[in-house]
């Protein structure tokens, strides 16, 4: 898909999207079992499973652009506004699929965001609701704000109990970096959805391209970039050091990867995300330079850092 996106060759873009959508089913296929009916289902299973279906859904909608673009077919819901779909199946993938998807593996991994257990059904309800909603709207050219407000609400509680901990000195997570982009990002898309900025204003495209990429390269590539280094140095230890614990000096499983490397790595997605989408906001080229260098060298310094965890299962 992006080779063809990137060449302009729509034929073959609708048959790469095609693939994405058959994944899609078969992914689906793969965890049958999250749709299986068991009493008290845990809500981390519930999310990952409605995300699963979120994904279908999204890859649906951009199968079905793709060939409204590739061979001028164009189905009945369809909004007028072609951009409008778009943004229709940009918030499926981004607000349904992958959402959905960090929601339900932060209740695992990051032990603040479950809150009080009455709050993790109205949580998934919000979310579910406000996804839906909002790809219906732009599908049917409708005001957003009754489906933005929801789905802001449930992205402000998923970063409540985490900022709580904080704040009282109990837990000092590090999603709580990408939990606070996305609760930024809640806010601008609440304020595009009340019409800020007009949508005459040249300033309307910059702010729903700086929606877009806080969502994207901020709250998402933070989340990866934080939760990463909980999971792979487990997966590395086990494999590589597990059989030998007690027998020789091994080395613990917080010493794989450095911690000042991750902080640096933290602090610089996080302020050069930030960054980044307010030079977006204000137009200011100097610093959108300035904010995606800060950005690129915080990517890159978790790649290093990773590469020095997962070197212990590729090196002697």
């Amino acid at each position: 898909m992006i080779a063809h996106f990137w060449i302009g060759e729509w034929t073959g873009m609708s048959w790469s999207a095609g693939l994405v959508w058959a994944s899609s089913v078969a992914q689906i296929w793969n965890f049958r079992g999250l749709y299986t009916r068991i009493p008290k289902a845990p809500w981390p299973r519930r999310f990952v499973a409605s995300s699963l279906l979120h994904f279908f859904l999204a890859a649906s909608l951009g199968a079905l652009l793709s060939l409204a673009k590739a061979y001028d077919l164009r189905p009945a819901f369809f909004a007028e506004d072609y951009l409008a779909n778009v943004f229709a199946h940009a918030h499926l993938a981004g607000g349904g699929w992958v959402l959905s998807m960090i929601f339900g593996f932060q209740l695992k991994l990051v032990p603040t965001t479950e809150g009080r257990p009455w709050s993790l059904p109205l949580r998934f309800a919000l979310l579910q609701i406000g996804t839906l909603g909002l790809a219906g709207t732009f599908l049917l050219e409708t005001s957003p704000l009754p489906f933005a407000i929801p789905l802001a609400i449930a992205c402000f509680w998923q970063a409540l109990g985490p900022a709580m901990a904080f704040l009282r000195g109990r837990a000092r997570e590090w999603e709580l970096l990408g939990l606070t982009l996305l609760v930024v990002d809640a806010v601008l898309g609440v304020a595009l959805a009340l019409g800020w900025p007009e949508a005459s204003s040249a300033a309307r495209g910059r702010a729903q391209l700086a929606y877009g990429f806080l969502g994207l390269f901020g709250f998402m590539s933070l989340t990866v970039v934080t939760v990463a280094f909980k999971l792979f140095p487990i997966f590395v230890w086990k494999e590589r050091f597990q059989a030998d614990y007690l027998k020789v000096p091994v080395p613990g499983m917080k010493d794989l990867p450095s911690q000042p490397l991750r902080v640096a790595a933290n602090v610089a997605t996080f302020a050069g995300s930030l960054g980044t989408a307010i030079a977006i906001l204000v137009e200011s080229p100097g610093a959108l330079t300035w904010a995606t260098c800060v950005f690129a060298a915080g990517v890159v310094v978790f790649v290093l850092n990773l590469a020095r965890v997962v070197r212990w299962s590729f090196l002697d």
